[in-house]
């Protein structure tokens, strides 16, 4: 198969899996391609990688927005994040924006 050949059946197939709604895993099984070149061509092609849906079909990633501003006090070092018990999410301050 020529490089142009390949390149337009796979700018095809990721045409076909944005509109699919299906997971990477199944759709790439269901065109027998591997899941890695998949993704491998998603990202050649210019997937978005920010997490927003792009189209009605996919489903949200579930991710939610946060916006932070400086800690009052300079004597911060980290903001902790306490999901139901036992889960918390350490981030130092200097990862925050």
């Amino acid at each position: 198969m020529s490089k142009t050949t390949n390149y337009k059946r796979m700018e095809r197939l990721v045409k076909e899996y944005r509109q699919s709604g299906q997971g990477q895993a199944a759709f790439a099984q269901a065109h027998g391609i591997t899941e890695s070149k998949l993704y491998y061509w998603l990202r050649k092609l210019g997937e978005p990688t920010c997490g927003k849906a792009e189209s009605a079909t996919e489903k949200p990633s579930g991710f939610i927005p946060v916006s932070t501003t400086k800690p009052a006090s300079a004597k911060a070092t980290s903001m902790i994040i306490r999901i139901g018990e036992g889960i918390t999410i350490e981030i130092p301050v200097s990862c925050l924006r």
